[in-house]
């Protein structure tokens, strides 16, 4: 868990529903949840591929942008029988009893649009994969040895890869 977290207090959101409204009521964001300082900013997801909960993730660092501005936001998505374990320097490793992965997720700007019954307009969000070999630092959301970098664009209630 991170500084922020999905509360579910009106029932879990899929990405599907999160994209095409990212003001909707389901998307409750806990805040203040843990206080040690390399998780400032960064709100985590977990049965992270199976549900295809990237697009939800992005939502949710939207949502915080826009309402909070914090000075720095960061999203980390784990996949199931899967750990990210933090030491108290920010310096983190993936466990995994599967071939599960991580993926830290951050904005490089802010969300263009956050409203009501709309699609969110959020483009240029990096996601970084992070491996059993990978090395991760939360404090400088700094990963060494990544699986994968790309970057997305959520847009029209679709999240897109960027060329």
């Amino acid at each position: 868990m991170g500084q922020y977290t999905f509360a579910a207090l009106e029932g879990s959101v899929t990405s599907e529903t999160a994209l095409q409204d990212p003001a909707n009521r389901r998307i409750t964001i806990g805040r203040d949840v843990i206080a040690a300082s390399p998780l400032a900013g960064v709100i985590t997801d977990t049965h992270f591929t199976t549900r295809q909960r990237l697009g939800r993730l992005v939502t949710f660092l939207g949502r915080i942008a826009s309402d909070e501005k914090p000075k720095r936001l960061a999203g980390l998505g784990v996949d199931e029988a899967t750990a990210v374990c933090v030491e108290p320097d920010g310096s983190a490793k993936l466990f995994t009893e599967k071939t599960g992965n991580a993926w830290l997720v951050v904005p490089t700007q802010a969300p263009e649009r956050i409203e009501t019954g709309r699609p969110l307009t959020f483009r240029h969000v990096k996601v970084i994969g992070i491996g059993p070999e990978s090395s991760l630092n939360l404090t400088t959301l700094e990963v060494k040895k990544p699986v994968s970098t790309r970057f997305v664009t959520a847009a029209d209630g679709q999240l897109r890869d960027e060329p």
